[in-house]
């Protein structure tokens, strides 16, 4: 089951802070309101702190930005915006902070409070840093919601609601740049209304979003507008199978439906994983139908699959209505070390966490993704009492201390920093993470489909695919392995992963051993300085023992070209790789016998790889290029010495014709 729990007692933890360059809005920066608002900031008094930090354009937002929701003490809250700050080094944080409306106005018509709950001294906190502030408008007093003692009810009337937002709007002013409608409106418990039926939970929340969206429109024509149901959703656990009609998806839907469509500029979601099952993020069954997974479980999930992941099905709405350039906003996400069955290693939940913000990053449709939590609470607290995994999701723990291995690497992720050219004994490469040569060249990449794959720029040069794997994982026995992750799992302290090996690099037993992707291309598993393991994927010649080189005649690399000996010359009509069994040329184009042929004679020419075995060589112990399936080698006709002469397939005999020389170039 999921970690619905965690989810649901959220709202109270959260003290309040919590691809390409694309703006979120057109946005009218020559109206008179605009105008107006920048001419009345100009003649201000100087402040009396320190300038705040200057943003090149406040109002531009990324996949690369990141966002904390603290969940730490709220008397300390301001003094960690500059921890954070720090933590991310030149990368600057966006903070998402609750307005707490109960707070800040208790009284119908009462005065507000903008710093209760510290709300002000933080916001000003961060616009002084050059800290950007994602602002919810949440919560209503029992006066709007209209249910004494309870601040989970939608405001019912219009003009309250209008009144607050344009208070709020005009009270921050540039410190705030962007505003997400309510936080998880989905679930009951967060945006109860009327008979809290579906339809009038949904249409009063719609409506609310019109008002903001109006109101901020007029008064920050560059902050950007959130709206959604950011959660996963209500589910009724009492039918067979489970029911869930009001997913983050349907949520969306429902704006559609109601014409909608253009109250907001980006999606709010949060994408928690399957928690409590001790899944990876992009996980989820194959078969996610029936009763065996439901797609809210997944609420990350696997890219590109609306049936199985909850993200990818939040697209598919956008895409369906006109409206995939729009960003979803991940605006929380985490993973708490105390589930609801067993504790979870830290070094698991920090791969949890970066494979996650990878993976993130490679989704077309991502907008920044907001951690939860930076620090974790009082463990005293009530909550923590509670539902301790509550408690568990933060970096750093309650007295500011940092969970390592977590803080350092999870950090290494959230800046961006560039990909190494290593895998350290015991790490794992996640989906969505890559190796990268020194030079910048190579790419090992942990795709979000499951497969790995090693690159020179777009052209393939070994892969293990078709697998839908999770992770590749040095592991501390030598053992270089490909998993797959098909099952529920908890792994507690100290244990290790227990998920299907699909692939294995044969080195169990020489033990620790660090992957490291060379300038030349080769993937090399090494002890120490003793290569254990590679690819093989260098550039090569192949010499024929009688003197010449096996060359593309005029570098025409184009199909059907039928290769050639010549004088060795070292250019790259010459060049070659031979891995997994393939040679290749520098396009991309393999060695292959025409028609699949398997006889004397049968001409060598270069065709598109696809892993036929006509495509197949195996550089044999005496130096002949085998062709498994015909039991035929690559073979000089006559043994001649000459130029322009054409290889073919022959009979295997062991002789000079036969016997060919790789050297690294």
């Amino acid at each position: 089951m999921p970690f619905v729990t965690l989810v649901l007692a959220r709202r109270r933890i959260i003290a309040g802070i919590t691809g390409g360059a694309v703006r979120m809005r057109g946005r009218r920066y020559n109206s008179p309101v605009w105008k107006s608002l920048i001419a009345a900031l100009l003649v201000l008094p100087a402040p009396p702190a320190a300038a705040p930090v200057p943003i090149p354009d406040p109002y531009v937002f990324t996949a690369d930005d990141v966002g904390f929701a603290d969940g730490g003490d709220a008397d300390t809250s301001v003094g960690r915006i500059a921890a954070m700050d720090d933590y991310l080094g030149p990368k600057k944080p966006i903070l998402r902070l609750d307005l707490f409306w109960e707070l800040l106005q208790p009284q119908r018509g009462g005065p507000i409070d903008w710093n209760a709950g510290r709300l002000d001294d933080r916001v000003n906190a961060a616009h002084e840093q050059g800290v950007r502030v994602l602002l919810i408008l949440d919560y209503a007093p029992s006066w709007a919601g209209g249910h004494e003692g309870e601040h989970n009810w939608l405001p019912t009337g219009d003009d309250d609601w209008r009144t607050i937002v344009t208070a709020t709007v005009e009270h921050f002013g540039p410190k705030v740049q962007a505003y997400e409608v309510w936080n998880e409106p989905n679930l009951k418990n967060f945006g109860s209304y009327g008979d809290n039926s579906l339809a009038q939970r949904a249409g009063r929340y719609w409506r609310l979003v019109e008002i903001a969206h109006d109101v901020i429109d007029a008064r920050c024509p560059g902050c950007v507008v959130l709206a959604g149901g950011s959660a996963g959703g209500d589910a009724d656990t009492t039918v067979s199978p489970i029911r869930n009609d009001n997913e983050a998806a349907d949520w969306l839907e429902h704006a559609y439906t109601l014409g909608k469509g253009g109250t907001f500029d980006a999606v709010t979601y949060h994408p928690y994983p399957d928690i409590g099952g001790g899944h990876l993020p992009t996980f989820s069954r194959t078969t996610c139908t029936g009763t065996i997974w439901y797609r809210f479980w997944s609420g990350f999930g696997p890219d590109g699959d609306p049936q199985c992941g909850g993200a990818a099905a939040l697209y598919d709405v956008l895409q369906r209505h006109g409206q995939g350039d729009k960003k979803i906003w991940a605006t929380e996400f985490g993973f708490s070390t105390l589930g609801p069955r067993e504790p979870l290693a830290l070094r698991y939940v920090r791969d949890a966490l970066e494979e996650g913000v990878r993976n993130w990053r490679t989704r077309s449709y991502a907008g920044p993704l907001f951690l939860y939590a930076f620090q974790s609470p009082d463990p005293d607290a009530e909550i923590c009492t509670r539902i301790p995994g509550e408690c568990a999701f933060g970096l750093r723990d309650a007295a500011g201390t940092p969970r390592e291995p977590m803080y350092t690497d999870v950090g290494v992720a959230l800046r961006g920093d560039p990909w190494p050219s290593t895998l350290a004994p015991g790490r794992s490469l996640f989906r969505g993470a890559a190796l990268r040569s020194p030079n910048g060249r190579y790419h090992l990449w942990m795709q979000g489909d499951g497969n790995l794959v090693l690159y020179d720029g777009s052209r393939v040069l070994w892969a293990r695919g078709g697998q839908k794997a999770y992770r590749l994982t040095s592991q501390d026995d030598g053992n270089l392995v490909l998993y797959d992750h098909t099952h529920d799992h908890t792994v507690k302290a100290g244990d290790a992963y227990a998920n299907p090996a699909i692939w294995a690099s044969g080195t169990a037993g020489k033990g620790p051993g660090t992957l490291r992707l060379q300038d030349d291309g080769n993937l090399v598993f090494y002890r120490d300085a003793t290569p254990l393991w590679d690819t093989a994927t260098y550039t090569i010649t192949l010499t024929s023992a009688l003197g010449k080189c096996l060359d593309v005649p005029g570098s025409d690399f184009t199909r059907a070209v039928r290769p050639q000996l010549y004088t060795c010359n070292s250019t790259a009509a010459q060049q070659w790789i031979h891995s997994d069994e393939r040679i290749l040329t520098r396009n991309n184009l393999c060695l292959d016998v025409v028609g699949g042929a398997t006889t004397n004679g049968a001409a060598i020419q270069l065709e598109t790889c696809n892993g036929d075995p006509a495509q197949r060589w195996q550089h044999t112990a005496a130096g002949a290029l085998l062709n498994p399936r015909s039991g035929r080698c690559l073979d000089i006709p006559g043994s001649s010495p000459d130029n322009n002469v054409r290889p073919q397939l022959y009979t295997c005999n062991a002789t000079g014709a036969q016997r060919w020389i790789k050297a690294q170039v």
